[in-house]
């Protein structure tokens, strides 16, 4: 969704969570 912002340090940081998120769903 918001393929035009997504910072290096934040990106990273965000994909785990969210990666986390979706293999803990």
């Amino acid at each position: 969704m918001k393929r035009t912002y997504q910072p290096k340090k934040l990106h990273r940081k965000k994909e785990h969570g969210f990666m986390k998120r979706m293999s803990d769903r």
